[in-house]
């Protein structure tokens, strides 16, 4: 019995961790999102400091839309899409969308939010 208590206070504490983590991943994105327009290189060390933050966490699709996000910043300068890009990454951290095959998904909403 005693083991069976540990575990739940072991899944819970996992839980804790992950809201935890998600609610960081959050307030980053939303940071850069609230960035745009400002100095592309800023904006640009922020993404990267979230791409390896992302990465440890196991958010492999924020990881990854961070990093085109950044290349399209080097790119475009202030024409990147930002905000189409932070709020994928949001959707994704909100729906704990860490498979790879999710990057695949959040670029397909991308590209339809930008033809719209």
């Amino acid at each position: 019995m005693r083991t069976d208590r540990l575990g739940a206070g072991t899944v819970a504490a996992e839980g804790a961790s992950m809201l935890s983590h998600m609610a960081d991943l959050q307030a980053r994105v939303a940071r850069i999102g609230e960035m745009h327009g400002g100095h592309a290189d800023e904006i640009i060390d922020e993404l990267h400091r979230l791409k390896r933050i992302a990465r440890s966490w196991h958010f492999d699709s924020v990881a990854d839309l961070a990093h085109i996000l950044a290349s399209e910043i080097g790119i475009c300068g202030d024409a990147a899409p930002v905000s189409v890009y932070t709020e994928c990454m949001a959707e994704a951290i909100a729906s704990n969308m860490a498979h790879p095959v999710a990057t695949e998904t959040m670029l397909a909403t991308i590209r339809a939010r930008m033809l719209s």
